[in-house]
């Protein structure tokens, strides 16, 4: 499943995962909640990391490093950020100027 998500590459599922984890680690921290891990499952669990590994460096045109990707989103996210025209956060700033001018009407 964890390969779908980042598939997916869409931001509600990575913060959807984000939360999941962060509520998983609260509890695992907070000792509410106990781990019970099987010795045995620990081969499991690192064919199925290493499954994981490999398939996230597949892409419609082959065999790709998965950090390219990533690398790639995230100028395309920053330079998004910086060009003052992009509608996102024009939107997003006249949203404020509106909460900042008039809060229960806006």
């Amino acid at each position: 499943m964890l390969i779908f998500v980042l598939y997916t590459q869409t931001h509600a599922v990575w913060l959807a995962v984000s939360f999941g984890l962060l509520v998983i680690f609260i509890l695992l921290f907070s000792g509410r909640f106990k781990l019970n891990w099987d010795p045995e499952k620990t081969y499991d669990s690192l064919v199925a990391l290493l499954f994981l590994l490999i398939m996230i460096n597949f892409s419609s045109s082959g065999f790709e490093p998965f950090w390219h990707h990533i690398n790639q989103a995230t100028i395309t996210a920053l330079g998004d950020y910086s060009n003052a025209n992009y509608s996102r956060f024009n939107i997003w700033a006249i949203a404020l100027d509106m909460f900042n001018s008039s809060l229960f009407l806006a």
